[in-house]
């Protein structure tokens, strides 16, 4: 049995590294597989795209999925945003080949491909339990696979009292909006203490970062190479959201980056952040910003807290979260939904 992955993007998309690139490695031992990688790191594609790579890629899509034999899976993971690839899938379903489609953010409010994909797939693989809710209107196979974190490689931050405290956010340019969230908060809590604000992602969006007062700050392009070094320099992690189908859709992998260094995680209470968090006990939950700024304030304050609260979500992201447990589960699926023939 062959696994042939078609990952949204290259190996910087960040749901394409961890849902697929990464997570591949852990199907080998039980799978043959294989990877088509994406023409384009992420949605949409350029004009080059279209014009040069987009065919090439298409054709490889379509004679590898053309020669999947029987007792092979095609993984469709998110995309279908380029033209063509859903009536490819529904050709290639029509002619009886086997397809997971995976999906971990809330796409199908603009592009309604998505709800195709969810009634032609065999399987469903879901980031989060509102995508799980949708999903489950159009297919009876869905399974939640929680976006995962490989914990053999990433060691627990040791918290000390020091004078200036980091507060830090990981993003990208289309979520730097949700720091307005936190404006006020961070404000006030600079009156009390000294705070350096740490944007890493907002990548020639620089100009977008809400100026906030009271705190140094310090804005950092995203980097394939850079990520979690930056993000072992945080003290306190945030992940504010706004409340909406969208954000509901997400799966709080901000927080579990957070969360696998031990770094306590402060996230507004919606969508998946409150599966993955026990208010108070592996991290903060909030709802307004007097919650923002009783819980960052606890955790300025307290050393002795950060690590408490650090040292419960790294236990919870590898109790749950993490790549080896995810990939068993998805064996699991695997040999259940379409047989255990692995050879």
């Amino acid at each position: 049995m062959k696994i042939i992955f078609f990952p949204e993007g290259d190996i910087k998309n960040a749901a394409s590294r961890y849902r697929v690139y990464n997570l591949e490695q852990y199907l080998r031992d039980d799978f043959e597989t294989d990877i088509l990688v994406s023409p384009a790191t992420s949605p949409p594609p350029t004009p080059f795209h279209l014009k040069i790579r987009y065919p090439i890629y298409l054709l490889s899509r379509i004679f590898k999925g053309l020669m999947a034999g029987e007792n092979d899976i095609l993984f469709v993971q998110r995309g279908e945003y380029l033209m063509g690839t859903l009536k490819l899938n529904k050709i290639l379903k029509k002619l009886n080949k086997k397809i997971i489609f995976d999906i971990d953010d809330a796409t199908f409010l603009f592009n309604s491909k998505v709800y195709e994909m969810f009634k032609i797939a065999d399987v469903v693989f879901v980031g989060s339990h509102f995508l799980m809710r949708v999903a489950e209107k159009f297919n009876n196979t869905v399974f939640l696979i929680p976006t995962s974190i490989s914990t053999e490689k990433y060691h627990v931050k040791k918290h000390v009292k020091k004078n200036e405290i980091i507060i830090g956010w990981i993003g990208s340019p289309s979520t730097i909006r949700y720091l307005d969230l936190i404006k006020n908060p961070l404000e006030e809590l600079g009156n009390r203490h000294t705070i350096k604000f740490v944007v890493v992602g907002a990548n020639k969006v620089e100009d977008d970062v809400p100026k906030i007062k009271n705190v140094n700050m310090e804005i950092k392009e995203w980097g394939l190479g850079t990520e979690w070094e930056d993000i072992k320099s945080f003290d306190i992690g945030v992940m504010p959201l706004l409340d909406g189908d969208w954000e509901r859709g997400k799966c709080a992998f901000k927080a579990m980056q957070y969360m696998v260094l031990g770094i306590p995680a402060v996230c507004s209470s919606v969508g998946e952040a409150n599966h993955l968090i026990n208010n108070g006990s592996n991290g903060f939950l909030c709802a307004d910003e007097k919650e923002w700024v009783d819980s960052l304030d606890e955790l300025i304050i307290d050393p002795g807290l950060r690590t408490e609260i650090g040292h419960a979500g790294r236990k919870k992201i590898e109790q749950e979260y993490d790549t080896s447990k995810t990939a068993k589960k998805i064996r699991d699926i695997i040999k259940s939904e379409f047989g255990d023939n692995t050879s």
